[in-house]
């Protein structure tokens, strides 16, 4: 079998206490904005 991973992205993750609630949510990566 062809198995490739599967991303459930938190997006737009800003704040260190918003990757709990990501995480919590299911997200198994995270996407941050730097600026």
């Amino acid at each position: 079998a062809n198995k490739r991973p599967i991303w459930i992205m938190g997006h737009m993750v800003n704040a260190i206490y918003q990757i709990d609630e990501f995480v919590n949510l299911g997200a198994n990566s995270i996407e941050t904005d730097v600026s």
